[in-house]
């Protein structure tokens, strides 16, 4: 039976080579965007899976609520995860991460140096707490003395090579640090990623004391006893507070501030959480994106199998009413289409998996932000199992209808050969759903272009364009950068030249509690922005002023006792007249002599906030220990006349050679770095758009068919119309009178999906551009014009045939 039901499926796609290659074609486009859509969500749903204890890891995380603001941290004290497993059985472990620097770190090891990004201070529990593959030494006391350090396979490769790196040391600062521990490298989609981490008993340890609690800097991770209920976590919370934090809070009058700390599942961290001072997030919209526009390739592949089945079945409708005049059940014809369904299923489900492990790696940097994808065919019996899977579904959910509609008809009708209107309408609701989901991905994606780009030309307050951004290392170096910046100022091409401490705009951020004095004279606590600078900062990034002075060197008292603030500072604190307000530092107060311009200082995702811009006086670098003092960093900005040639770079690196020896000449232009802060979101979007064309040509090919056999089957009306005198153009308005109100129609429906999707997309970016009405005009203009040209193709040679050829047709 079935060879029989083969035999005629394959008899019957012979008779209709264009339909057969239309299906195939588009069934397998929709299966390989399907796969590769499915591979990368996979990929990115399974963030921090491959740690063991992934549903009792919990980071803990601090807010701070000020006079009514409210900020989310992923940090918190360094000295809040010891007290806490001391004071509350209910917490097991607990694991602190703190950032060695912001940073590249130069590590050396005999003739091999390398900048490394990912290097943590970590207590030894990190290897109790996450998974991590051990491939050298013990983990049980791996970072318990100080100056050990565990590090990943590639970062052992580096230094190391085939050398057994265990009892080896590498030095970085001025100080050298054993080797005890090899682990695997960590995979791609875990949300904190280090290569290397140092033993946080003697690393930076800070004896405590009640105000060390108010200055985060650990990121905190905690296993909770079984039985503990983490929805009481707000218990510890208050008690922590009121045992630890309150008497210094109201000693040092913060009375107007509310701490609490609360708790994130290890597995929502990546997508979910909202915290600042965070690693990288990813954006869970751009997954919904993947998901909807991966679902609809499959559907609109299925949309035009079903839509081409039920027009092809008119000509095969006398061929069912004589199979059942000679017998045939229904439920046989029924097998039989279900089985030519399945058989285009399962070809398409080969072609497409072939084509998405081929271009998995081909496309994984270009389209999946570098990751490595593959369906392990060979490998995962899963995988192949969830392929069978697929098949059969898109073979049922594609043949159900066309066999159900065609076997149902009588057999006079389909004698006849006449096609159920019923078919026709079903056929048309199909275009239309296809024709939304095209003008809606048309509309999504312009609108989100238009995003990015008004990101990029946005007025940022300060110019990105011709800046130049060298990180310096090492105090001595920071000392005498002041002398270097003189040298460069002489240099042809070279405008000016500024060094600050966390002072590019949109990089790390310091956020620090500050007390003003308020116009009653009582001290008023507020929570800054804070960054160090000298006298040419402003006059290097061009940040305007807006009231008051900048800092003048020929003003002793700058250097140590003023101040500048941006507008929003000025505004949050009410003060009509800033210049002259105290603002009180650690040891001394500092009046505020100047305002300057709001500037975007962080990303647009993020609101401008309170902004304090005090001088950059490292006359503490005198008395601060020599390991401490290698760790110092500054940025130097260095303003270029124009667009810098090879020559302006040249006397740079030349210069530099010169001011620092030991570390290499590696420099980054500003606007680039800018840009490189929305890249992920620039690549998903890209990605995005390129799967949402797809989505649109396996319309535009279902179209094309569906255009044929209804062409076909109005060959004998358009010959009556030409003899009655139609012209070609007056045929072509009536073939696509039709098609033309369908997507009028999906074009509404689509724009109002598109903006309900849009503005939850927009709810991303603090500051954002308004949606622009005419971009599902242009969606729909740009289908139109689509479908006309894809119906004008096909229909031209019938329309344009000699009207008797048309009347002798069948």
């Amino acid at each position: 039976m079935l060879k029989n039901y083969l035999i005629i499926t394959l008899r019957n796609l012979s008779r209709d080579k264009l339909y057969a290659v239309i299906n195939i074609i588009s069934l397998s486009i929709g299966v390989t965007g399907f796969l590769l859509v499915s591979l990368y969500l996979m990929q990115q749903l399974s963030f921090d899976r491959h740690n063991e204890q992934l549903d009792k890891i919990f980071r803990v995380n601090m807010e701070v609520s000020r006079d009514g603001t409210e900020g989310l941290w992923a940090i918190t004290p360094e000295h809040f995860a010891t007290l806490a497993l001391k004071d509350y059985p209910q917490i097991e472990q607990m694991v602190r991460f703190h950032r060695l620097s912001v940073d590249p770190v130069l590590f050396q090891h005999q003739a091999s140096a390398f900048y490394e990004e990912g290097v943590y201070v970590a207590d030894n529990s990190v290897f109790s707490m996450f998974t991590h593959e051990i491939l050298l030494g013990n983990s049980e006391n791996a970072l318990s003395e100080p100056q050990t350090m565990a590090v990943s396979a590639s970062f052992a490769l580096r230094y190391f090579g085939d050398i057994n790196p265990i009892g080896q040391t590498v030095s970085s600062g001025g100080s050298d640090y054993r080797i005890t521990l090899v682990f695997e490298d960590l995979p791609g989609n875990t949300h904190l990623k280090y290569d290397a981490l140092i033993a946080y008993a003697g690393a930076f340890v800070s004896e405590y004391s009640a105000p060390s609690l108010w200055s985060q800097s650990y990121y905190t991770y905690i296993i909770f006893n079984e039985n503990y209920a983490t929805s009481n976590f707000h218990e510890i919370s208050d008690d922590f507070y009121a045992n630890h934090m309150e008497d210094f809070s109201n000693r040092r009058g913060l009375g107007n501030i509310d701490i609490n700390f609360y708790i994130e599942p290890l597995g929502r961290i990546h997508f979910y959480s909202n915290a600042q001072e965070d690693q990288p997030r990813g954006n869970i919209f751009y997954l919904y994106a993947f998901a909807v526009v991966g679902l609809f390739l499959l559907i609109v592949a299925c949309i035009n199998y079903v839509n081409l089945a039920t027009a092809r079945s008119t000509k095969n409708l006398k061929q069912v009413g004589i199979r059942k005049i000679l017998g045939a059940e229904r439920k046989s014809l029924i097998y039989q289409y279900l089985g030519e369904s399945f058989f285009f299923s399962f070809s398409a489900v080969v072609i497409g998996a072939s084509l998405a492990e081929l271009l998995s790696t081909v496309l994984s940097t270009s389209l999946f932000q570098g990751e490595n994808l593959s369906l392990n065919l060979l490998t995962d019996p899963l995988a192949a199992a969830g392929l069978v899977t697929l098949a059969l579904l898109i073979g049922f959910c594609s043949g159900l209808y066309p066999a159900f509609s065609v076997t149902s008809s009588s057999v006079a009708a389909s004698l006849r050969g006449n096609d159920k209107k019923s078919n026709s309408r079903f056929r048309q609701f199909l275009v239309l759903t296809q024709f939304t989901v095209s003008v809606a991905v048309i509309s999504c994606t312009m609108l989100m272009y238009l995003q990015m780009e008004y990101i990029h030309s946005r007025d940022l307050g300060f110019e990105k364009d011709n800046r130049l951004i060298l990180n310096v290392r090492g105090g001595d170096n920071v000392e005498n950068t002041p002398r270097f910046i003189q040298q460069l100022k002489e240099l042809d091409g070279i405008s000016n030249a500024s060094m600050s401490w966390l002072g590019v705009p949109g990089g790390t951020t310091s956020y620090r509690d500050t007390n003003v004095i308020d116009d009653s004279g009582e001290t008023k606590n507020l929570g800054v922005y804070y960054t160090r600078a000298d006298y040419n900062y402003l006059n290097t990034l061009g940040i305007d002023l807006v009231e008051g002075r900048n800092f003048d060197e020929n003003i002793s008292t700058d250097s140590s006792r003023s101040v500048l603030i941006n507008e929003t500072m000025a505004r949050v604190l009410e003060w009509e007249n800033p210049v002259g307000r105290i603002v009180k530092g650690r040891s001394v107060d500092m009046a505020v002599v100047g305002v300057v311009r709001d500037y975007h200082f962080q990303q647009l995702h993020s609101e401008i906030g309170p902004l304090l811009i005090a001088f950059d006086n490292h006359d503490y670098l005198k008395d601060m220990s020599d390991s401490r003092k290698k760790a110092e960093n500054r940025q130097l900005i260095i303003e270029l006349s124009s667009a810098a040639d090879t020559s302006v770079l040249e006397n740079i690196e030349e210069g530099w050679r010169a001011f620092d020896p030991v570390h290499p000449f590696e420099y980054q232009y500003l606007d680039v770095s800018l840009n490189q802060l929305y890249d992920s979101g620039q690549q998903q979007m890209t990605s995005i758009a390129v799967f949402s064309v797809i989505c649109i040509f396996i319309s535009c090919l279902g179209l094309f068919g569906l255009t044929t056999f209804t062409t076909e089957q109005r060959t004998k009306e358009i010959g009556i119309r030409k003899v009655l005198g139609a012209s070609t153009p007056n045929i072509l308005v009536m073939l696509f009178r039709t098609i033309s109100l369908i997507i009028l129609s999906a074009s509404v429906i689509a724009t109002v999906i598109s903006i309900w999707a849009m503005n939850r997309w927009l709810e991303s970016f603090y500051y954002h551009s308004e949606i622009d009405i005419l971009v599902f005009f242009a969606a729909f203009f740009m289908a139109l014009v689509i479908a006309f040209v894809v119906i004008a193709l096909q229909s031209f040679r019938a329309a344009v045939r000699n009207p008797v050829m048309a009347l002798r047709f069948e």
